[in-house]
């Protein structure tokens, strides 16, 4: 499943007053399941667990594409490379940035997509050094907008009912981290999305707003938990949330949920 939301950041300065300038952007979070290329060597568990064939991997990369939209920002999880990532933006005409991930165990890693309006401009795509010891799958993408920058986290953790205190150490690491980054660049927006697989009818972290929130946190899987969610910290404000499900039903079979997601 797929949700995305719409916020505007705020330039404050003493004579304008500070809704006097804004930038508005639509984010999106979308878990790919298990979006790997047919044939490729991930050296991962999961490689061999994508779609079958050719075919419908296009398919799927083609229904991905159509559920994000005209989103302008979009963290992507449970891809296999920058190949997965640069397909289904080429699908939808926008832009792509990968760093190779650490989780060699499944082979999975995030990405970013974006289809940036005028007066945007794409800055920077990197991995976090102080997050690295926790986090294997995150990607931290920075967008300079025409009065503020964005800075978006997006993250895949690991998941909390079998590693519940793995868990609960990203997401400190996560906290800890967003922490030191507001006090040394607060007039910034910081979005952390992505799959935090932690099922919790409440905010995952302890900063910012979790766009979730405006709508009651809602499933965001077709297996009914809450996993995904968009924090949003800093200069940055929620405008409205939607969740948008995939069109096959509440209880897909296999072939569905390979060619669209779970």
């Amino acid at each position: 499943m797929y949700h995305l939301f719409r916020f505007f950041a705020f330039f404050a300065t003493l004579l304008l007053g500070p809704f006097a300038c804004a930038d508005d952007l639509t984010v999106g979070s979308l878990n790919c399941y298990l979006c790997f290329k047919p044939g490729a060597e991930y050296h991962g568990q999961l490689q061999n667990k994508g779609p079958a064939d050719q075919a419908t991997y296009q398919s799927k990369i083609t229904n991905l594409s159509t559920l994000i939209g005209n989103a302008n920002v979009v963290g992507l999880q449970e891809i296999g490379s920058a190949e997965e990532a640069g397909n289904i933006a080429s699908a939808m005409s926008a832009q792509s940035s990968f760093v190779q991930g650490r989780d060699t165990y499944t082979g999975e890693n995030v990405a970013g997509i974006y289809n940036l309006p005028h007066g945007y401009k794409f800055v920077s795509a990197k991995r976090v050094p102080v997050l690295d010891a926790r986090l294997s799958k995150h990607l931290l993408v920075t967008i300079q907008g025409p009065t503020v920058r964005f800075h978006f986290l997006i993250v895949h953790l690991l998941v909390a009912n079998r590693n519940q205190d793995k868990n609960a150490l990203q997401r400190a690491a996560v906290d800890e981290w967003l922490t030191s980054a507001l006090k040394e660049r607060p007039a910034d927006v910081f979005v952390i999305l992505g799959d935090f697989n932690y099922n919790h009818h409440g905010t995952v972290l302890q900063n910012g707003s979790d766009c979730l929130a405006l709508i009651n946190y809602p499933a965001t899987h077709n297996s009914g938990l809450v996993l995904d969610h968009i924090i949003v910290a800093g200069a940055g404000h929620i405008v409205s949330t939607e969740v948008k499900q995939p069109p096959i039903g509440n209880r897909p079979n296999n072939l569905n949920r390979m060619l669209w997601t779970d």
